[in-house]
């Protein structure tokens, strides 16, 4: 769509939906007639209520609710009087959205920590999603172009993804002198308050990222280059066959501080991948797979520690990186931090876990569902950023 269309300018895209008055683009008239027909099977007369609105219209909505005559309601429901209000207050009350849409995924009832950042022909917006209840969320971005007054978005995605709240929280973004803009994030601890004050701390910032556009408009998040200098100890496997049921710890790696560059050429059914903080018998593990049909990258937290206190929920990231069966993940083991990159950053995911053992530190590999092949597996001991202090 152009910014004309997405504005309500232009009108050249839209079709009638039956004989009128309603009109949507050619694809969505498509799909409401087939849940017409649907409806029809089942006995029920689906009719449109509300469709496009041009940017008159839209306009008129808003310079009524501005001025009064038209119902403005807080996040209650319950009506105010727009006259009695400031200026800001009477912004906010309009622009309060529509707090039931859920799709492509929910963006919450409360924004803050924006961050705009500027790609030439388009632009994107950061922004940190709070829920009705107060929940911190997550991160989400919508990019699109911005004209200095009108910021026109079309594509719009969760940042970083995590588990059920999500992790990564309030990320600040600055350029640096080579032009790259270098983003660091909020990761929230995943256990209880009372865990955390029994820690004596809570709060970790993620690793320092590079932010990059691709030309469909979806941002690239990836680890910095520079995290290189932290590599010790290198180990390298090539072309490992992953028959179905594998299951097994490798030989002379270990930690609960790495640096792994895996690629996997999945199966064409069930899931591979690696299994992070592992303890010699199995009692406790991370699992992060890859699964082809449904083109996910999970973090596996079920067996992660023995202290149930802890959130224990899958966190998932798509694969976005074409058809073929073949992913690369980057991976960053840092104590109780997991950071995965996924494709070179098209799509990444952050948790946190809480082994209990002190011997939780293997690292395996395991296939379920069908037999894979690991074409490559780069592993390095991370050393300390203290270490030279």
């Amino acid at each position: 769509m152009t910014q004309d269309q997405l504005l309500g300018l232009d009108e050249s895209h839209l079709i009638l939906v039956g004989r009128g008055p309603h009109r949507l683009t050619a694809a969505t008239a498509a799909a409401f007639n087939d849940m017409q027909v649907a409806a029809a099977h089942e006995g029920f007369n689906l009719q449109a209520a509300s469709s496009w609105r041009g940017f008159e219209r839209q306009l008129a909505i808003w310079n009524g609710k501005w001025r009064g005559e038209r119902p403005l309601l807080d996040a209650d429901n319950q009506p105010l009087d727009a006259l009695q209000l400031d200026d800001m207050e009477r912004l906010h009350a309009i622009l309060r959205g529509d707090i039931a849409q859920t799709e492509p995924f929910w963006t919450g009832a409360m924004w803050e920590c924006p961050n705009l950042l500027d790609f030439g022909q388009r632009q994107a917006l950061i922004i940190s999603a709070q829920s009705d209840a107060n929940d911190l969320m997550y991160a989400f971005y919508a990019s699109g172009r911005f004209d200095g007054q009108h910021f026109a978005p079309d594509v719009q995605d969760i940042l970083v993804h995590g588990g059920k709240q999500g992790c990564f929280y309030a990320p600040q973004v600055m350029r640096a002198d080579d032009g790259r803009y270098l983003m660091w994030g909020w990761l929230q601890e995943e256990r209880s308050r009372a865990s955390c004050m029994e820690a004596g701390w809570a709060g970790v910032m993620s690793l320092p990222l590079s932010v990059s556009m691709e030309l469909n408009g979806r941002l690239r998040v990836e680890p910095v280059p520079e995290l290189a200098a932290l590599r010790r100890d290198h180990r390298r496997w090539r072309d490992l066959e992953l028959p179905d049921g594998s299951d097994w710890l490798l030989d002379g790696v270990a930690g609960d501080s790495l640096e792994i560059i895996a690629q996997f050429e999945m199966p064409d059914q069930g899931e591979c991948g690696l299994k992070l903080r592992a303890s010699p018998d199995g009692e406790e593990y991370t699992r992060l797979l890859v699964r082809s049909i449904e083109r996910q990258v999970t973090i596996e937290r079920g067996c992660s520690s023995l202290d149930r206190d802890s959130d224990t929920s899958p966190c998932t990231a798509p694969i976005r990186s074409g058809t073929d069966n073949t992913v690369t993940l980057h991976v960053f083991l840092d104590r109780s931090v997991l950071e995965v990159f996924v494709d070179g950053g098209l799509s990444s995911v952050v948790s946190r876990h809480y082994p209990t053992r002190r011997d939780s530190i293997g690292l395996g590999l395991f296939c379920r569902g069908g037999a894979a092949q690991l074409k490559s597996l780069d592993v390095w001991r991370l050393e300390s950023i203290w270490a030279s202090i």
